[in-house]
């Protein structure tokens, strides 16, 4: 009897290896079909909030930008009212930092149809900022304006568009300087058939410290 309950008992393991076997091979499809479905969920998501903040950012430069139209149209943007460019160089850097939020999102969201389709607007409201900044960035150096220059600094800063700024502080402060440095009488001046470079320098000098001195 023992022997034969002994050779039952042997005889059922494999057979319930086999079902615990199955089971455990069923339970982690479903587990692994689960976490694919969560990875969708999780990506669909993640790709919803990229679009309604790509849209909602766009939105907020927009209003911006025509914010700063109405000060110009109201105010004025010339030399005849450094205290309104003063508040538009203050709006300009509020609409460079959220148009490199913008760059952000736009470029993550590369590919995606309902970014593309945004694409003219944003770069409708790149082009507009990058105009308005560099007439302000002039105006602030040609009157020597440390707030106006202050903002737009940090407004190419926040774009990380720094070569343009210092492209503009060179045409606008640094070569008229040395213009002048090489039309002064020191940069007459001749030393062997050559220019004086050492005077011309020294010329040079002076006419940072009297026009860079704000």
């Amino acid at each position: 009897m023992l022997l034969a309950y002994l050779t039952f008992v042997c005889g059922c393991v494999p057979l319930q290896l086999v079902e615990t076997g199955s089971g455990i091979r069923e339970g982690a499809d479903a587990l692994n079909e689960a976490l694919a479905r969560k990875a969708e969920v999780t990506a669909a998501r993640g790709v919803l909030e990229l679009l309604l903040d790509t849209g909602n950012v766009l939105s907020k430069v927009e209003k911006l930008i025509q914010e700063l139209d109405m000060h110009q149209k109201k105010d004025g943007s010339s030399a005849n009212n450094m205290a309104a460019v003063e508040a538009q160089s203050q709006l300009l850097e509020r609409i460079a930092s959220e148009v490199s939020r913008l760059d952000t999102y736009s470029s993550r969201g590369k590919g995606l149809p309902l970014v593309e389709g945004m694409r003219p607007r944003i770069e409708t409201a790149q082009n507009t900022l990058t105009t308005a900044l560099e007439k302000c960035f002039s105006l602030g150096m040609s009157h020597k304006n440390v707030r106006v220059v202050k903002h737009c600094l940090h407004a190419y800063a926040a774009l990380d568009d720094a070569a343009r700024g210092e492209k503009a502080l060179r045409e606008i402060l640094v070569s008229p300087l040395v213009s002048a440095a090489m039309d002064s009488p020191a940069g007459s001046a001749e030393i062997n058939g050559g220019k004086d470079l050492e005077s011309i320098y020294g010329a040079l000098q002076d006419s940072i410290r009297t026009e860079l001195t704000w």
